[in-house]
């Protein structure tokens, strides 16, 4: 298999100096960069390169690639003073950094009936994952609950697909879904445990940060009017 290699340093900032940063490029972990310091990895070489340090961050960049054997990528602290701080993307080109466009989430924290199939699973793929961090009873009472358990399935998060349908099936027997304000309230018990068996499961969290990746970069180049939060000005 043939492999580029990604040289990223992580510039020294105030803001957010203690926080170490997981990254992953095409929803592969790649090692954790800390203030100041940088990280060589190789990853297989592919038309795009999506670079990330969280899950669904909206502070991303991607890459075309452009047939170089090493890219070189500098992260840089941008805020922090008066405002929240966040991460800006750069490609070093010698003495100068290029700004790297990035994907913007954000813009899919709001079902709409005007999204394309695409944008809608993705969106649905949003929807479930801040919800989830939230706690499992945000997804349980969803009103999207069954749209997200056919979107998971769809972009190939197989194990949170099967889990979901598991608990609901298992845990909560013949109870009507989306649960409603009622049923979470007589039914916590059930639900903080159906909480923790679906953190514990580390494998469903890596097969969806893949799965939500590789549909990404599957459909960046799908539609121009999806994909416009990509900007490569």
């Amino acid at each position: 298999m043939r492999e580029v290699r990604f040289h990223i340093h992580r510039k020294s900032a105030f803001a957010g100096a203690l926080l170490p940063y997981r990254m992953y490029i095409n929803g592969q972990y790649i090692g954790t960069i800390r203030n100041g310091k940088s990280l060589d990895a190789n990853v297989p070489k592919a038309g795009v390169y999506y670079i990330e340090d969280d899950i669904l961050s909206s502070r991303n960049a991607v890459i075309y690639d452009n047939r170089l054997s090493e890219y070189s990528v500098v992260i840089k602290r941008a805020g922090g003073w008066r405002t929240e701080s966040y991460n800006e993307f750069y490609m070093e080109k010698g003495n100068v950094l290029e700004q790297l466009p990035s994907f913007h989430w954000e813009k899919l924290f709001e079902l709409q009936q005007s999204m394309s199939q695409s944008e809608r699973l993705l969106a649905l793929s949003v929807e479930f994952w801040m919800s989830a961090m939230d706690d499992l009873q945000e997804v349980l009472a969803s009103e999207h609950l069954f749209e997200i358990i056919a979107a998971l399935q769809t972009i190939g998060a197989h194990k949170y697909h099967d889990l979901l349908l598991k608990i609901m099936n298992d845990d909560f027997g013949d109870v009507r879904f989306p649960l409603d304000d009622n049923q979470i309230e007589q039914m916590q018990p059930k639900i903080e445990d159906a909480n923790r068996a679906f953190w514990k499961n580390k494998g469903a969290e890596a097969e969806f940060r893949g799965a939500v990746t590789n549909f990404l970069i599957t459909n960046l180049d799908a539609s121009g009017h999806v994909f416009e939060g990509i900007d490569q000005s």
